[in-house]
């Protein structure tokens, strides 16, 4: 897997994470309300952390992991980071997608812009995969973004371990076909 450029929308500018980014990304996802929708961040987070998330999905990248920041007027916002990966799937080999936005930002359509851009990227770059994604029950904010960016509700995720919560959590499924690259 390559790494991708930047990505520019009408409101963002997605950009490949570095380590020199661990504050500014601390600073935006610094909220349980954030972190405990992820599946393998704890909490509480420190900055160190944050960096050594960004150092993995830097060694990550160009191999089996993508990582991206979301901007709005040069702020770090949130990120489409680790949980872009390319994996098999039933035999058949997809990209799964996941991210996460500052509470301050929510509900403002950032990661509504956001994903079609970088499903369209990812499929220019590494090709037509099938995308999925997941969010806990409790998330349904995040269901909502998926449908309204073309993806299809498939079904319920097995339980999966939150750590922020130290328990597993039940989710949903959602698919948006290589088709729609074509």
């Amino acid at each position: 897997m390559s790494d991708l450029e930047s990505i520019q929308t009408q409101r963002l500018h997605l950009r490949p994470l570095t380590v020199k980014d661990a504050p500014a990304l601390y600073a935006a996802v610094n909220d349980f309300d954030v972190i405990k929708m992820t599946a393998t961040w704890k909490w509480p987070i420190d900055e160190a952390f944050v960096r050594g998330c960004l150092v993995k999905w830097q060694k990550g990248r160009g191999k089996t992991q993508l990582g991206y920041g979301i901007f709005v007027d040069d702020v770090l916002i949130g990120d489409m980071g680790g949980g872009i990966e390319v994996h098999r799937e039933n035999g058949q080999e997809v990209i799964f997608i996941g991210y996460m936005i500052g509470k301050k930002w929510w509900g403002q359509g950032y990661v509504s812009e956001a994903v079609p851009a970088l499903c369209s990227a990812l499929w220019s770059r590494l090709g037509p995969y099938d995308i999925y994604a997941e969010h806990f029950f409790d998330n349904p904010a995040s269901g909502r973004v998926l449908e309204k960016c073309g993806f299809r509700h498939i079904g319920a995720a097995p339980l999966q371990w939150c750590e922020a919560r130290q328990k597993k959590i039940p989710g949903e499924q959602f698919m948006l076909k290589a088709e729609s690259a074509l």
